[in-house]
């Protein structure tokens, strides 16, 4: 019988989230301006244009800031894990796909920096709570080798994982965490 376990967590908004906000905002002020300043010295069409991009930076507007409303679904079917990032709850792209007895270690994530010459890339997939803790997975992926994983599963979606991992992953994640 196969197991289907589904976890839906959202992104944190970060410092990178209000800059794309507050360039977008001064580009719509910004660009009219400069239109309608030329309108006046050059030629009286930039005001027409200006009106234009006045009314286009709108839809522009709704669709920046709701490409910034991210989650991440985390789903394990049968041992075979998959990580996809939905934007906006309008589109769904696959980040990763592995096979979770595949994994080469499963710690919990200390926000401490991965060496890049011993990783090829690293996914970030943490969600928005810092309460929920963050993991680390060591996987190997097709597309670019040895990776990192980093995802907050909840206990349910670690259980169903929990048959599929090592031995040694099993005794480290579950059994010391008085250590």
């Amino acid at each position: 019988m196969e197991q289907l376990v589904e976890q839906i967590v959202k992104r944190k908004k970060g410092p990178k989230d209000a800059l794309i906000r507050i360039i977008t905002i001064l580009g719509y002020i910004l660009i009219p301006l400069i239109c309608i300043a030329l309108g006046y010295i050059i030629n009286f069409y930039f005001i027409i244009i200006a009106f234009f991009i006045l009314m286009g930076g709108i839809y522009i507007i709704w669709y920046v800031f709701s490409s910034l409303k991210v989650e991440y679904e985390y789903t394990i079917i049968s041992g075979s894990a998959t990580v996809s990032k939905i934007i906006d709850k309008r589109k769904r792209k696959g980040i990763v796909k592995f096979e979770v007895s595949k994994i080469e270690e499963l710690i919990e994530y200390d926000n401490r920096d991965f060496d890049s010459r011993l990783y090829s890339h690293i996914y970030d997939a943490t969600g928005r709570s810092d309460s929920d803790k963050t993991y680390a997975a060591t996987i190997t992926t097709e597309k670019y080798g040895r990776c990192v994983l980093l995802f907050t599963p909840n206990q349910r979606f670690l259980d169903a994982m929990r048959p599929y991992l090592s031995r040694q992953i099993v005794i480290d994640l579950f059994y010391k965490k008085g250590r």
